[in-house]
């Protein structure tokens, strides 16, 4: 029996003001359960709704429950395109408790120097010694905060005991005779090395991704590294399951220059 629009609005002047019970609420939803399953309201019964639900704020306890409802919910791209278009050119005005929510997430973090130093001697056991373009790019704050605590990052690494490792791919830092030394082992074992091969945050030398082994030419700027390049070494070979060869610059050439290219393998001194 459908009620005619007198009588709706008769009820509705009688029930204003009026406030149900969670008992009698509890029945009138269980008894609707599963009534509307599939219903599609027409735009003007929405719209209806929708006045009449203008200014009304939903409780926690309702908000809870929406949150509840919709957890796992997949929205598809049709409604989230309606949600951006019923957004669009809507300014919002928050309240004076959301502005002070923001300014208080807007604070800065005041760290500690002793967590700084914490999170780099951390990443370094982590990743290995960096250079400082790569911390720049792991640390938990900004060089900005970092400059302000120490001073710098070379003071950083000071206090830390360690040292920056000089970037790889920097052909300065290369010696003349790395590409000359690669070369030969090509031509020599038939085999083709890529070169400055990347492995996280180091770079090989040469490597032979075929037979999967390292080559690593120890020259000038190896010296006084013995520590660090053994810890380069080792988690090069945890990555990679590699064998690992060191070739020492002098000895290499000097065996190079007295004796035949069948011989130079006495410069090269494999991990085994």
């Amino acid at each position: 029996m459908k009620m005619s629009e007198d009588t709706k609005r008769k009820l509705s002047i009688i029930n204003t003001g009026k406030h149900l019970s969670e008992e009698i609420k509890q029945r009138i939803h269980l008894s609707m359960k599963g009534k509307n399953l599939g219903r599609h309201l027409s735009e003007e019964t929405k719209e209806k709704i929708r006045q009449a639900r203008l200014g009304i704020r939903n409780s926690d306890k309702s908000k809870k429950k929406v949150s509840e409802s919709l957890r796992g919910h997949i929205v598809s791209e049709e409604t989230r395109r309606k949600i951006s278009l019923g957004h669009k050119g809507k300014s919002y005005i928050l309240s004076e408790i959301s502005m002070q929510k923001i300014k208080n997430g807007a604070k800065k973090r005041i760290i500690p120097k002793e967590k700084i130093l914490e999170d780099y001697i951390s990443l370094v056991k982590k990743n290995g010694i960096l250079t400082k373009s790569e911390y720049k790019k792991l640390a938990m704050c900004s060089v900005v905060t970092i400059a302000a605590k120490f001073g710098s990052l070379d003071n950083l690494a000071k206090e830390a005991n360690i040292a920056w490792v000089q970037p790889q791919n920097d052909r300065t830092l290369r010696g003349k005779n790395e590409d000359k030394i690669l070369d030969i082992i090509e031509q020599h074992n038939n085999i083709k090395l890529e070169r400055q091969f990347r492995v996280n945050h180091y770079h090989i030398d040469g490597f032979d991704i075929i037979n999967n082994i390292a080559y690593e030419v120890d020259e000038f700027h190896h010296r006084g590294r013995y520590v660090q390049d053994v810890i380069r070494e080792n988690k090069i070979k945890e990555k990679l399951k590699c064998n690992f060869v060191r070739i020492n610059e002098e000895d290499f050439l000097q065996n190079l220059e007295n004796q035949s290219l069948e011989n130079f393998s006495e410069g090269v001194k494999n991990d085994e």
